[in-house]
C-alpha cells in the first residue's frame, strides 16, 4: 500500500512538472513571437518613412 501511495505521489508529481514546463513553453514562444512582431512593425515603419523621402 505505502509503494501504491509514492509511486502516485512521483506520477503526479512528474505530470504536474511536465504541464509546468510545458506552460512555461508557451509563454516562451509567445514572448518571442511578440518580439518578433515588434520588430517587423518597426522594419515596416522604417521603410514606409524612407519611401516617403523619396
Amino acid at each position: 500500500r505505502d509503494i501504491l501511495d509514492i509511486t502516485s505521489h512521483i506520477t503526479d508529481l512528474l505530470n504536474s512538472s511536465k504541464t509546468n514546463l510545458s506552460l512555461s513553453n508557451k509563454v516562451e514562444i509567445n514572448i518571442k513571437y511578440k518580439k518578433e512582431m515588434q520588430y517587423i512593425d518597426m522594419k515596416d515603419v522604417r521603410v514606409r518613412n524612407e519611401y516617403k523621402f523619396l
